[in-house]
């Protein structure tokens, strides 16, 4: 395969009579290959190559010179661009593996969609994807947002289902940064009116309590970029919260609804950002000083977030140790212990949760 790409794609008549032969089984009435997951594999492998060689480099003429009806086929051809958009919508209409899912998706925006006579017939496509668990209906988002936002498709449940899709686990996947590099993206539309704002808000606050240094820092950002795009959801930060009060007891009595779906009736807007309060006391130093940007007036500027997304729970832990590299002079102060559990986590005052 490996052979033929390098050899033979760069020609426009290959190209064509590949597209027609892939077109022909796709919708062949021979089902033994289309339900074969390693043929599907290979066909959507072959067809993204064929879009690179057409976005990469000029193609060099034809194998056969000669042909008066393969000099009618060009790169810019009406016909050769009507091909690859059948041939791309019948194969999103296979049943495809997740691992041809997932390149397709990756792949969409920037070379598929670009070749498809009308972008907008991948509705079907994107909302099934958008139904299925994991990264796959996360990298569905784009298309769909793309569709919104250059084609004026009208989707009412984007930014619900976009709302339900973000948890703390949407922020240990493997396509974390693309996520949420798009959900920023997203969230930046003006569009967004602002209890829908103050909802993401309140949800991404109530994820960095379950989340890892590094994921708090991206979370951070988001809810500041939010606010200042958003000026009425800054309430959130001024609402006061009872120091005194634990955070269990604080959870309990917030007015917010987490496991409400649609965000117009979680009752962000009446609630307050206790959990950056809670951040405040993070084991992490980074993380403490990172929430004291919400005590301080808010720079014009939004801050860019993706040079927060390279940042990991090692980068952190490296950062902290640091200044102790080369220090040689560091105090420790500890008790000795005289046995494997000290007497006291034998007391009954201590295991007393009265």
């Amino acid at each position: 395969m490996k052979y033929f790409e390098q050899r033979y794609l760069r020609f426009d008549d290959i190209q064509f009579y590949t597209l027609k032969g892939i077109h022909r089984i796709i919708n062949g009435k021979s089902k033994s290959i289309t339900n074969n997951d390693n043929v599907k594999d290979a066909i959507c492998s072959l067809l993204l190559r064929m879009l690179s060689y057409n976005k990469d480099k000029e193609l060099k003429g034809f194998v056969i010179e000669d042909s008066d009806k393969l000099l009618k086929i060009s790169k810019d051809s009406k016909e050769m661009g009507k091909l690859f958009s059948n041939v791309w919508l019948s194969l999103l209409h296979v049943k495809l593996s997740k691992q041809s899912l997932k390149l397709i998706l990756v792949n969409l925006h920037e070379t598929i969609m670009p070749v498809l006579e009308d972008p907008k017939l991948l509705i079907d496509f994107l909302t099934d994807c958008y139904s299925l668990e994991g990264p796959i209906g996360l990298l569905a988002l784009n298309g769909l947002f793309l569709l919104i936002q250059n084609y004026n498709l009208d989707y009412p449940d984007f930014f619900r289902k976009l709302y339900n899709v973000l948890d703390a686990g949407t922020f240990e996947v493997k396509y974390r940064d693309k996520f949420l590099a798009l959900t920023d993206l997203f969230l930046s539309s003006l569009n967004l009116p602002g209890y829908m704002a103050a909802a993401f808000i309140k949800k991404l606050a109530r994820i960095s309590l379950r989340v890892s240094p590094d994921a708090i820092k991206i979370i951070l950002v988001m809810i500041e970029n939010l606010m200042k795009r958003h000026p009425s959801c800054r309430v959130l930060i001024h609402r006061k919260v009872n120091a005194q009060v634990s955070t269990e007891e604080q959870a309990s009595v917030d007015p917010y609804i987490p496991d409400e779906a649609d965000p117009a009736r979680c009752n962000a807007l009446n609630s307050s950002l206790w959990e950056l309060k809670t951040l405040g006391q993070h084991y992490s130093a980074e993380i403490q000083e990172a929430v004291k940007v919400f005590n301080q007036p808010f720079r014009r500027q939004e801050r860019v977030l993706k040079t927060y997304l390279d940042s990991s729970f090692g980068d952190i832990f490296d950062k902290e140790l640091t200044p102790f590299e080369d220090d040689e002079s560091i105090l420790f102060t500890f008790h000795m212990p005289n046995q494997l559990f000290d007497a006291f986590l034998y007391d009954d005052a201590f295991l007393s949760f009265e």
